[in-house]
């Protein structure tokens, strides 16, 4: 896959690497924790208004891969 293929998901600082992959499209989650918040800058991230997997559905959706409808089973 190419990195503009990818999207990836996340909420802690475990998760920055991933965000920081040149042409990965990324979720931040409404629950993500300050550390990885404030360390988004140049990533191409969507900041979700939903938290868990509801914001990774959005995300989806806001990125055109809308898995379930718009609607999640959480």
């Amino acid at each position: 896959f190419s990195a503009h293929e990818v999207v990836v998901a996340g909420d802690t600082e475990n998760d920055l690497t991933m965000f920081q992959v040149p042409g990965v499209r990324a979720i931040a989650v409404a629950n993500a924790l300050p550390g990885l918040l404030s360390r988004l800058d140049g990533c191409q991230v969507h900041l979700a208004g939903a938290p868990d997997a509801d914001g990774v559905i959005e995300g989806l959706t806001r990125f055109g891969l809308n898995p379930a409808g718009g609607r999640s089973s959480v």
